[in-house]
């Protein structure tokens, strides 16, 4: 691994650069692994019923919780400007909660494989369920926050493009043919705000077919909720 000490920039700051696909195979084992050793099996661990809420499509709820504990809990300097990173963690996140005993039945997972005419971000299944995901990020500087309505703008259209590839790429080509339900999510980073828009299919025969949608528009007012806090009000 080529790991690079920047002096010039700080005495100490370290920069890791994972330059082939062997080393960044290490990392997100590392990844997983980290997250494993902390992970609890207790029911109400919050992976869990996320990864739960997730897989069964309650779209809004999913959205309001995940989108809180990314901007509450992850610290801003675990993502920096790479896209994988991003994939790594949230693949480490959930596919650790994979392994609770809670989860019945057990979720196959795989992440960057080949499907359809493209490559996967993220795979989950069991016999009957899948759940695809799709992953885009956007270049944030941190210094207009989410009130800057550009940077809000391009998270919608980002959150639409990363569900939009889940389609045009066919990544459902990869499912077992016994999986007769798909919830497919697009998420969109910008820093550690999110956008989600998602949709749950059914396999009719043989046709995948719609049967619910959360928008990117529906997503905004979550954002607005969760990242617009009004200022307190001044003493009378």
């Amino acid at each position: 691994m080529l790991i690079e000490a920047q002096s010039q920039i700080s005495e100490d700051s370290v920069y890791v650069c994972i330059p082939n696909a062997e080393i960044r195979s290490q990392f997100r084992r590392w990844i997983k692994r980290d997250f494993s050793s902390r992970m609890t099996e207790d029911l109400s661990g919050p992976s869990v019923n996320l990864f739960r809420v997730m897989t069964d499509g309650n779209f809004k709820e999913f959205a309001i919780h995940f989108g809180r504990f990314l901007l509450e809990s992850v610290p801003q300097r675990i993502f920096g400007s790479v896209e994988m990173v991003y994939q790594d963690y949230l693949f480490a996140y959930f596919s650790s909660a994979t392994e609770a005993r809670a989860i019945q039945p057990k979720w196959n997972m795989m992440m960057e494989t080949a499907a359809g005419t493209g490559r996967t971000d993220m795979v989950y299944w069991n016999e009957k369920r899948g759940t695809i995901i799709g992953v885009k990020r956007i270049e944030y500087t941190g210094k207009k926050g989410y009130r800057n309505a550009h940077e809000r703008e391009l998270l919608t259209k980002a959150t639409k493009e990363a569900l939009d590839q889940c389609d045009t790429r066919h990544y459902r080509a990869i499912l077992p043919a016994t999986v007769t339900t798909v919830c497919e999510y697009g998420f969109a980073f910008l820093g550690l705000y999110l956008g989600i828009e998602a949709r749950l299919l059914e396999r009719v025969d043989r046709k995948w077919v719609i049967k619910e949608m959360y928008t990117a528009e529906e997503d905004e007012v979550r954002r607005e909720d969760t990242h617009c806090l009004q200022p307190a009000e001044e003493n009378p």
